[in-house]
């Protein structure tokens, strides 16, 4: 009895032994969504939220296990502040700007700390605009005439007008002529393009952008509509008081891609408090030349699942005594977004508080209606291979803020971890 007792005891033992090793070496459980799969036109921004990813070993997935993507578009490009390759990230959240139609199997790996590692894939298809948008679903725009390089089949309109000339409808594209400038002179409000698409880009050879000069002393701006890509443009004003793109009534899938702005008092807003902005994409977007005196925020965002790849702000050296910038970025409700790549720099003259803040979601002012107990709290963001740069200044207090709204007006020691 005693023999077979020690003997089932020492099975038992070896079965254990067995399966802790097992449980150690369990490898992670990987998930993934994306924001579109099909039926999105390049440019297609495309954001991946891998945070249902699990694993046995910790109860922080997404700040303890290495997440790698590879986007499957390789095509040799390059970040041009951080110098790191477009195709690939790291994060338990990601995002890219498929520039080209095509199908692309996107892969993620996650790796925990034992070393043990686990993918998933998903197929990501990209529509052609020349497809999309053929025939007269096009219409191609110079002022001069010279409709060389647009697409067979489209429209042409000889214009220097860019209010005037913008196909402004779902399913329509704007071309304009790469390198010339055209008049913009009221708010060009964007249509409802949710489903077919719509795009404002350029045509002709070259890499030449082409420019919308805002008429001194008008409201030139462009408001985002949802399912735009606004593309290969400069957007230029002489001491503007508003933001070259100012969306205040709450949009989704808008991508801004390879654009410079100046002469405006902002870059870009997005503030919509009862409900956020959802998959804004700005990549490799160049904001400089604010007037002096200048006020506020040079690029504002009130978002979530969205992606500010590549954004570079230079809030420039201001000496006006009666200049009110305060932030170069600013956001007051982050769920889920990406701030990297990019450059954010200027001097801190007056009022100027940080070059970039990051703000808890609260139950005060108009942000009530979002979170009325105040638990709404901003997580899944990650800020990575950015660049900060303060120029000085007699206000010049922090690079980087994290708080909520109690402690955001305070010192800067207040920050907090949120």
């Amino acid at each position: 009895m005693r023999d077979a007792a020690r003997a089932r005891l020492a099975l038992a033992g070896l079965a254990l032994a067995a399966l802790v090793p097992a449980l150690a070496a369990a490898a992670p459980k990987v998930s993934f969504t994306a924001s579109r799969s099909e039926g999105c036109v390049a440019p297609c921004a495309v954001f991946f939220d891998a945070t249902a990813t699990s694993d046995p070993s910790t109860d922080a997935p997404f700040h303890d296990l290495d997440h790698r993507w590879d986007f499957g578009d390789e095509r040799g490009e390059h970040w041009s502040v951080s110098g790191l390759p477009k195709n690939v990230a790291v994060g338990g959240i990601a995002g890219h700007l498929f520039t080209h139609p095509g199908s692309f199997t996107v892969t993620l790996r996650v790796t925990n700390r034992a070393g043990e590692s686990a993918t998933a894939t998903r197929t990501i298809r990209v529509d052609d605009p020349d497809v999309v948008f053929a025939g007269g679903r096009t219409v191609c725009v110079s002022g001069a005439g010279d409709f060389r390089g647009c697409p067979a089949g489209a429209a042409h309109a000889r214009s220097g007008d860019f209010d005037a000339s913008v196909a402004n409808a779902p399913g329509r594209r704007t071309l304009l002529r790469r390198g010339e400038t055209f008049a913009w002179d009221r708010v060009v409000r964007l249509a409802d393009a949710s489903g077919a698409g719509a795009s404002i880009g350029v045509f002709g050879e070259g890499d030449a952008r082409a420019t919308l000069r805002a008429a001194p002393g008008t409201r030139a701006v462009i408001d985002p509509g949802n399912d735009w890509r606004v593309a290969h443009v400069e957007l230029v004003a002489s001491a503007a008081k508003e933001s070259a793109i100012d969306e205040k009534g709450g949009v989704a899938r808008f991508t801004l891609w390879d654009a410079e702005v100046r002469g405006f008092d902002g870059c870009a807003t997005f503030w919509s408090p009862p409900k956020p902005d959802a998959e804004i994409a700005v990549v490799d977007v160049r904001c400089r030349d604010f007037p002096d005196p200048g006020t506020g925020t040079k690029f504002y965002e009130d978002t979530e699942r969205s992606m500010f790849l590549g954004l570079e702000i230079d809030k420039g050296d201001p000496r006006d005594p009666r200049d009110q910038t305060e932030f170069a970025y600013r956001t007051v409700y982050s769920q889920k977004k990406l701030i990297q790549h990019g450059r954010f720099q200027g001097r801190a003259p007056n009022h100027s508080k940080c070059l970039l803040q990051l703000r808890h979601c609260s139950a005060i002012g108009p942000w009530a209606q979002r979170c009325p107990d105040g638990g709404t709290p901003s997580r899944y963001v990650i800020v990575s291979d950015n660049h900060f740069i303060e120029g000085g200044g007699p206000r010049a207090m922090t690079v980087i803020r994290v708080c909520d709204h109690g402690t955001c007006g305070g010192r800067p020691g207040e920050s907090q971890r949120i």
